[in-house]
């Protein structure tokens, strides 16, 4: 089945390759699909691709926690098992302070560009080009120098 095949290989999507996905056909029109790096609206933007229509979409799980029987916006705490399961998974991950120091190192790095004009500057410019331009329509008796009120 086509869906099967393209989906098992790498898919380019919306400029980036995604990892390889599993599918589990479950039935006719049921399919289990577990993604490994789900992008926004992935699967639907995918099944489009495919002229597939999703009439249902439910998320199961996320990482390691089986979500259940929630509802959409119901909530559960995490037992200790996941959280520390989750730690681990995520332990060789940089942390954001320290991604951040990373980031603020390379821009130091990097070389300073040339400021950008400030707004004197170009009052100077346009002063002296103003200067050296024929009399304007400004300069003509008939200007009126006042702003009008709207």
């Amino acid at each position: 089945m086509i869906l099967l095949q393209v989906w098992e290989m790498e898919f380019l999507f919306l400029g980036t390759v995604t990892k390889k996905c599993k599918i589990e056909k479950v039935s006719d029109k049921i399919f289990k699909i577990v993604l490994t790096q789900g992008l926004n609206r992935q699967i639907r933007r995918m099944c489009e691709y495919l002229d597939y229509e999703v009439t249902k979409l439910k998320r199961t799980r996320i990482m390691n926690v089986e979500l259940g029987y929630l509802q959409s916006g119901d909530w559960r705490e995490l037992t200790e098992d996941e959280m520390k399961e989750i730690n681990n998974m995520i332990s060789s991950s940089s942390k954001t302070e320290e991604a951040s120091v990373v980031e603020e190192k390379s821009k130091q790095a990097k070389p300073k560009r040339s400021k950008a004009p400030t707004k004197n500057d170009f009052n100077k410019k346009s002063a002296s080009f103003r200067k050296s331009s024929p009399k304007s329509k400004r300069s003509n008796s008939s200007f009126s120098s006042k702003k009008k009120r709207w």
